[in-house]
């Protein structure tokens, strides 16, 4: 069985590392000396820990700690984030001599209750996923930017990170968020692939086998936010990064991210970014 050592894949320097890939090949049991956390993007697979396989889909995250045995594979798309991290790090930012056991323990202290062992696999829903990912994304851009207190930042974000872990497992407990996190990755996935065009609230209920009206409801209590303002959301998300990444017209920005009402979509991403789509195109390209 292979063991990953700290020094093959963490700088010393910065005692984290943190990165996204597509799973390709299965990965065989291995250990490691430091935490990973891992976040799954996209996609469908299996991870196994100690023995016991875990089903895990978009939304799902898994807290490794350094001696456990880990493998996965991947069944469908299976996109991850990796978030590798020396339990000095952790000593840093929780100023305990034994970092692994406070995490193990802090989620309990709050409520008086008690558990011998972090459960390993831990299911976020509804707005919590959005909230999750878009942090994700922060930590990653700040480790590879590498800009001015990146490493406090880092310690910041995995604080907030952390936290969210815990007020996971302290919530998911329902009956309602069970079922619903089932389904909701998957409907987050095709509306994220077909924000370039018009996505209607009778056609994404007809695909839960919902009535409208049930469906817009529990939508807006998953998500935290309409499906009307999810949508604006996701789509001014997409119009940032074309803005960066195409040498597309404003015009023809507005057409990929599904508004044909180019007054509209220029309202929204003001609202969004406090710029025109002008002003934030070059003004982020300077940075």
């Amino acid at each position: 069985m292979k063991h990953y050592n700290i020094s093959e894949y963490i700088d010393p320097t910065e005692n984290i590392n943190i990165y996204s890939y597509e799973v390709e090949e299965p990965e065989p049991p291995h250990t490691h000396e430091f935490i990973e956390i891992v976040y799954i993007l996209a996609g469908q697979g299996k991870h196994s820990v100690n023995g016991i396989w875990y089903p895990v889909t978009r939304g799902d995250l898994l807290f490794l700690t350094p001696g456990q045995i880990h493998s996965f594979v991947n069944q469908q798309g299976m996109e991850l984030v990796n978030c590798l991290v020396s339990p000095d790090f952790f000593n840093q930012i929780i100023h305990e001599s034994n970092a692994v056991q406070v995490l193990s323990l802090s989620s309990m202290e709050e409520t008086g209750t008690y558990t011998e062992k972090l459960i390993p696999v831990v299911r976020f829903s509804g707005h919590e996923i959005l909230a999750v990912e878009a942090l994700i994304k922060d930590m990653i851009a700040e480790f590879s930017e590498k800009r001015i207190y990146y490493k406090s930042t880092l310690q910041g974000y995995l604080l907030v990170l952390i936290s969210r872990i815990f007020r996971a497992l302290e919530e998911n407990s329902t009956v309602t968020l069970d079922q619903m996190g089932k389904l909701t990755p998957e409907l987050l996935v095709y509306i994220e692939e077909n924000l370039n065009r018009p996505l209607s609230l009778q056609e994404l209920a007809r695909k839960c086998f919902y009535s409208p009206a049930y469906f817009s409801k529990i939508f807006k209590e998953y998500c935290g936010m309409s499906l009307t303002e999810y949508l604006a959301e996701k789509r001014m998300q997409l119009a940032e990064s074309y803005l960066l990444s195409e040498n597309w017209s404003v015009e023809e920005v507005c057409r990929a991210v599904g508004y044909n009402d180019r007054s509209q979509f220029y309202k929204l991403f003001r609202s969004h970014t406090g710029m025109s789509p002008g002003e934030y195109r070059t003004k982020m390209r300077k940075k």
